[in-house]
This record gives structure tokens, sequence and C-alpha cells, in this order.
């Protein structure tokens, strides 16, 4: 549902289409949970994420960080990043932790999710500065070291970039 009801609502992934859930019907009853459960996620797997992700977050207590924001469009665009100083709220079973301003209803937080268990995904901001008096033709891709290791590198352009 789109409309928000609650004093906040989370919206993974827009609240349209849950990453993994295009996967053909063997990937589906393979990768789900198992045999009997396997063709009914893959016709309604948007739908039946919704306690996966409930009990990850049981699990993985800040996980499912949720970003204020008007829009999926502005969500996927940047323009609600990072969270306020008061902090994000987690989708979830330790949702109630956060607390709202007083006197704010219908919150709309936005949040992306993986394809496989966990599920959770974090959002980071990368800033590249590129100077010079040429345009620039190439590929920049990232990766994100921390204490327990590095990601995969992830292709941020692959274009001409003006100056």
């Amino acid at each position: 549902m789109s409309q928000a009801v609650g004093h906040f609502d989370c919206y993974p992934n827009g609240g349209e289409h849950m990453p993994g859930c295009d996967k053909n019907i063997v990937s589906q009853i393979i990768g789900l949970d198992g045999i009997w459960e396997g063709t009914q996620d893959f016709l309604v797997c948007s739908h039946r994420r919704s306690y996966q992700y409930y009990a990850y977050s049981i699990l993985i207590p800040g996980g499912f960080v949720g970003y204020k924001c008007h829009s999926t469009e502005d969500f996927v665009a940047g323009k609600c990043f990072p969270c306020p100083t008061g902090g994000c709220p987690v989708m979830g079973h330790h949702s109630p932790t956060f607390k709202a301003p007083a006197g704010t209803v219908n919150m709309k937080f936005y949040l992306n999710t993986g394809d496989a268990r966990p599920f959770m995904r974090w959002r980071y901001r990368v800033t590249v500065t590129i100077t010079g008096d040429q345009d620039v033709s190439g590929t920049l891709r990232v990766s994100l070291y921390g204490t327990k290791g590095n990601t995969r590198q992830h292709e941020i352009a692959n274009r001409v970039i003006p100056l």
C-alpha cells in the first residue's frame, strides 16, 4: 500500500518490487525456504518477503535503516541522505525505538534491500571531484573497505563526464 497510514511508514525498494523476486521458479524454490513454499514465493514473492524482513530485523536490530523522503524518485536520486541529527528509524521489530518529533504523522521512510538473506543493505554517499580542462571518458568504480573486509566493485559511471 503506497498510502501512508502510520506515524511513520517504511517503503523497502519504493514499496513496489523486491530484489530477487524476478528470479525464475527454480531459483525461487531453491533459494527461498524449500520446495513447498517455492511456487507460492514465485507468485507472491514481494509480499512474502515481509515476514523474512521482520525476522532479520529481530536478528540484526540496526539493519533496515530508513531515510525520510518525499518519494521513491527522491530517494533513488540520493536527495534523502544522510540521516538527520535525530537519526533514522529502522524498519521492523525495533522500529518503536525511533522517537519521532511530537505531532508528526505520516512520515515516509525509504530503504534498499538485497535479493538474498539477510536482505538488509546500507547506503553510502561517495563524492568524486574530477578536475581538468577536457572531458573525461571511462569507467568509475568504487569498493568500500571496512573492518570486516571490502565489498565488490560497484560501477558508478561508464560514460563521458563533461568538465
